[in-house]
């Protein structure tokens, strides 16, 4: 891994850290307390938010780089050879 892949990962882990930690401190804090089934209902929905972002942003990256984010103008012909507008006015 790359500095910036792990500085990444520690920034993320003190994030999600600092939110925990925020949220306990919190729910004891107040008179009303959170029940084990709402602990289980957040982290599942902070877990369920955090694959769909994952899985959204893949599908985006693999689109762009197989090409199905091109313009129709800018797409190669099965033959190997480019359609562009360019070669077009030539």
């Amino acid at each position: 891994m790359n500095r910036a892949t792990v500085l990444l990962l520690v920034g993320s882990g003190l994030l999600a850290a600092a939110a925990l930690w925020w949220s306990i401190t919190m729910s004891m804090t107040i008179d009303a307390p959170m029940s084990s089934s709402g602990w289980g209902a957040m982290i599942a929905g902070i877990v369920v938010t955090f694959v769909l972002g994952v899985v959204l942003m893949s599908l985006v990256f693999l689109s762009s780089r197989r090409g199905y984010d091109k313009p129709p103008d800018q797409v190669e012909k099965p033959d190997g050879s480019d359609t562009s507008k360019e070669q077009d006015r030539e």
